[in-house]
């Protein structure tokens, strides 16, 4: 009998995890679709192969614009 009490928790962990499994896999797709949107507002198409990638694409194209800016400014008081 000890042995079935033990058993009930243990019986709660699948659930638990398969819950836990199916919320990391929304964020991913919320993330997902949020990247798109941004993409789409740089210009930028989404590559087929990973969110990862998009993103670098999308941190490399705000660093390009930042950098470009920073020269301006630069540029602005050297006037």
């Amino acid at each position: 009998m000890d042995r079935l009490a033990e058993l009930g928790p243990a019986a709660h962990r699948p659930a638990g995890l398969a819950d836990r499994i199916a919320n990391m896999e929304e964020d991913q797709a919320r993330f997902l679709r949020e990247l798109a949107v941004m993409a789409a507002e740089l210009g930028l198409e989404r590559p087929a192969d990973s969110a990862l990638r998009l993103w670098a694409l999308m941190y490399a194209r705000v660093e390009e614009a930042r950098t470009k800016k920073a020269e301006r400014e630069s540029k602005q008081l050297s006037l």
